[in-house]
């Protein structure tokens, strides 16, 4: 609103125009404090953990149907992880 429009503007008018900026003012106060509240977040993180804990989950599901399957590259990628899981046991006995 321009200098001229307010100043042709009637005492009504001013009232209302500031009622419509303390409206608007009040409800960017309540997002931003919705925004940096603590218990927000939280759920939100905790939302998030829980989406990726199910995405791993049916990954991991996928995975062991397709090793039902004998999915070469599943049999594979097991057999790599089997191995490096050894390989770390044997250096960590050695190191004792």
């Amino acid at each position: 609103m321009s200098e001229n429009d307010r100043a042709n503007m009637s005492a009504d008018e001013i009232a209302a125009d500031l009622e419509r900026t303390r409206e608007e003012m009040a409800r960017t106060i309540d997002e931003l404090a919705a925004r940096v509240d603590p218990r927000t977040k939280v759920k939100e993180v905790t939302a998030q953990a829980k989406e990726g804990a199910q995405r791993a989950q049916q990954a991991g599901l996928g995975f062991v149907e397709d090793l039902k399957a004998k999915d070469t590259r599943a049999i594979a990628i097991a057999s790599g992880a089997v191995l490096a899981i050894g390989l770390l046991i044997t250096l960590a006995i050695r190191r004792r």
